[in-house]
């Protein structure tokens, strides 16, 4: 998700080292005004550094989603294959339905599809505007306002954790992922769904297309699926497996046309290769679990 506010060129600022390996002293690849993208030398994660302060941003995240009229029906449509294929990955993972925290909820669009597959289901974001349509479109599911794990009530469990669109933006990834395993009931699954910047980005500037795709400093890590996996086994998970999962379709009809085509073609490579071929550059999703005793 972007941010909508673009007085980034103001916050206060930190330099910070690799979030996986604690490693400092990353390779610099791109710069955007005061920020810089670094991929650490040592285990291939890229972070942003420097980087707004923890103070820097708050205000900013309360307010990333849009609020005018229809924007909220565009959301949906834009990930709504993205979301069909999630709810069959847990279902199929669990064989039932469960208990499903959303984290980074914005509108509920998940929450009420898999409320409608029998889930009982809990949401988490910090923008007010979204908790409260979120909240109007569930039967009897739950949303607060919130960052997660802070927010979360403690001795809180689920069956299944989803976040779309979160991780990149996480401070401390390593952190939210052993939360979320502690928060997940021996044998649950974790599906998060991230984009993958940096393929894409070192291909338009071989041919000298100026881009913002990381949208620094909003992105504070762009995860390939070998780094994203590792992550995932630091947090304790096991049977990471990466998937296309559909195609995200945000922005202008043609920004939107050539995301349906991408994400078509990488499934269909995807599918053809018997899950070997994830092509670079494309967004994906990663589907693990706790393990059971």
């Amino acid at each position: 998700m972007l941010l909508r506010d673009h007085s980034r060129e103001s916050l206060p600022l930190e330099e910070v080292g690799c979030a996986l390996c604690g490693r400092d002293g990353g390779i610099p690849e791109h710069r955007e005004g005061n920020y810089r993208m670094l991929r650490c030398p040592l285990c291939g994660l890229r972070y942003a550094s420097p980087r707004p302060t923890a103070e820097g941003v708050a205000e900013l995240y309360t307010r990333y989603l849009p609020e005018g009229d229809g924007e909220e029906e565009d959301w949906d449509r834009a990930m709504e294959g993205v979301f069909e294929i999630a709810s069959r990955k847990i279902g199929r993972a669990l064989g039932r339905p469960g208990r499903l925290l959303d984290v980074g909820c914005g509108f509920g669009g998940f929450l009420e599809a898999m409320e409608r597959r029998g889930w009982r289901v809990s949401g988490i974001d910090p923008s007010p505007g979204a908790v409260e349509r979120a909240r109007a479109r569930l039967r009897g599911g739950s949303v607060r306002r919130g960052v997660f794990p802070d927010d979360l009530p403690g001795g809180e469990s689920f069956d299944a954790i989803a976040a779309f669109y979160v991780l990149e933006h996480v401070r401390d990834p390593v952190g939210f992922v052993r939360a979320a395993f502690a928060a997940l009931d021996p044998g649950g699954a974790l599906l998060v769904r991230v984009p993958h910047t940096a393929p894409l980005k070192r291909a338009l500037g071989w041919i000298g297309i100026p881009n913002r795709l990381y949208d620094l400093p909003a992105h504070l890590h762009d995860f390939s699926p070998a780094v994203l996996r590792r992550l995932l086994a630091v947090g304790g998970f096991v049977e990471a497996r990466a998937f296309v999962g559909g195609a995200t379709r945000f922005g202008c009809p043609p920004r939107k046309a050539f995301s349906a085509l991408a994400g078509a073609g990488g499934e269909a490579a995807f599918l053809a290769s018997g899950g070997r071929w994830l092509l670079p550059g494309l967004s994906y999703s990663v589907l693990a679990r706790k393990p059971a005793p």
